[in-house]
C-alpha cells in the first residue's frame, strides 16, 4: 500500500504518527523503505551524505517544495524554502546569529531562563510536574526572546502563551495544506481544512509580522537574532523585511517545540534507564562545584556523550549520554 499509493503516508502525516510508522516500516523491512511511489526513506548514515552532500562538479539535489511547511500566503522565501542562490544568501546573515562568539553573547539571557526553569520546578517540587509542558514554556520563552526581542512570559506566569497555544493548531492546518499540495488541491484548502485550524494558521502569521516590526522599530545592540542581521546587514540589502518575517517565524517553530520534545524525550530515557542517569549525575556533580559552573563552554567538556547532545538552535541543557531515540530511524530525506 506505501509503495503502491502516497495517501499512506499522507495521512499518517496529518495524524501525527508518521515518524512511528515509518520507522515500524524500518524495522520490518530494512534500511531502505519505499513510503511513497516515488519516495524512499533511509536510515543508513551514508544517506545522509549521497543525498545532501556536496559533490565536485555537479548540482545539489533540488528540495520537493511540497515537502517542506506550508507557507503562508504573501510569504517570502525563507532559507529552508529558498533556491540555492537564496539560500547561501540568508543562510551567510543567518550565520552570525549561530556563531561560537553570537553563542558566547547569548549566554547570559538562555541561562536566565534556564535558571528560571530550575527555580519554578523548585517552587513546585511537592506535585508531580507535566515536564513536557515545562521543557516547551523555557523554549519558547528562550526562542522569543532571541527572535522577537522579548520573551513569550511562559515560565513567569507558569503557563501557555495564547500564541504559543496557536502555533499547535496552526501547524495542523499546515499539515493539511501539505497533504493537500500532493494532489493539486492547495486552491480548495478553504473548503477542505478545518476553519479554526486555517484560522490559526493565518494568526501564527500576523502575529509573526507584529512582532518583527516592532523589533526592529527597536534599536539595541542586545544579543538577539535581529541584532545580527541588523549589524551585518546595515543597509538592507542581504535579506527584506519580508524574509526576515518568514525566517523568524520559522526559528520560532523549529527552535521550541522541537527542542522541548528532545529534551522531554531525554529525560523519559533517563528516567527508565537508571545506568545512564546514575553515570550523567556522576559526572556532572563530579564536574560542577555549583550551578553557576553549568555554562555552554563547560558542558562541551563532558565525556558522556551521544545523539541527544543538542545545538538546536541553543544549548540548554548538559550531554544526556548514549540514549537511543524513538525517531532515530526516520528518514534523513525527510528532515
Amino acid at each position: 500500500m506505501w509503495a503502491a499509493f502516497r495517501f499512506p503516508t499522507v495521512y499518517c502525516g496529518i495524524k501525527g504518527i508518521l515518524p512511528m510508522q515509518i520507522k515500524a516500516l524500518h524495522d520490518q523491512y530494512g534500511p531502505v523503505v519505499r513510503i511513497a511511489p516515488n519516495e524512499l526513506a533511509y536510515t543508513t548514515a551514508a544517506a545522509w551524505k549521497d543525498i545532501y552532500g556536496f559533490r565536485p562538479g555537479q548540482l545539489q539535489n533540488p528540495k520537493d517544495q511540497r515537502a517542506l511547511p506550508a507557507p503562508h500566503k504573501g510569504q517570502a522565501v525563507s532559507v529552508i524554502r529558498a533556491d540555492d542562490a537564496d539560500h547561501s544568501r540568508q543562510r551567510r546573515l543567518l550565520s552570525h546569529a549561530f556563531s561560537a562568539k553570537a553563542l558566547e553573547e547569548q549566554q547570559p539571557l538562555i541561562m536566565f531562563y534556564v535558571d528560571l526553569l530550575i527555580r519554578r520546578l523548585r517552587e513546585n517540587a511537592a506535585q508531580p510536574q507535566n515536564m513536557v509542558a515545562w521543557y516547551n514554556w523555557t523554549t519558547f520563552d528562550v526562542i522569543g526572546d532571541l527572535t522577537f526581542g522579548e520573551p513569550f512570559h511562559c515560565l513567569q506566569d507558569q503557563g501557555w502563551h495564547p500564541w504559543v497555544l496557536t502555533i499547535t493548531e496552526g501547524l495542523q492546518a499546515g499539515g493539511f495544506i501539505a497533504a493537500l499540495s500532493r494532489y493539486g488541491l492547495e486552491f480548495a484548502m478553504q473548503f477542505l481544512v478545518p476553519k479554526a485550524k486555517l484560522d490559526k494558521f493565518h494568526r501564527m502569521w500576523v502575529y509573526v509580522k507584529e512582532k518583527v516590526g516592532a523589533r526592529l522599530a527597536r534599536s539595541t545592540e542586545r544579543p538577539d537574532f535581529t541584532t545580527y542581521i541588523m549589524r551585518n546587514d546595515k543597509e538592507g540589502r542581504q535579506m527584506s523585511k519580508a524574509e526576515i518575517e518568514a525566517n523568524a517565524e520559522l526559528l520560532i517553530v523549529a527552535g521550541s517545540e522541537t527542542t522541548a520534545s528532545l529534551i522531554a524525550g531525554a529525560t523519559y530515557y533517563l528516567c527508565v534507564n537508571p545506568d545512564a542517569l546514575a553515570r550523567v549525575t556522576a559526572e556532572v556533580r563530579g564536574t560542577f562545584d555549583n550551578d553557576q559552573d553549568i555554562q555552554i563552554n563547560s558542558v562541551n567538556k563532558l565525556s558522556y556523550r551521544g545523539p541527544l547532545f543538542f545545538l538546536h538552535p541553543f544549548p540548554i541543557l548538559p550531554t544526556v549520554g548514549r540514549i537511543a531515540s524513538p525517531y532515530s530511524s526516520y528518514s534523513p530525506i525527510r528532515k
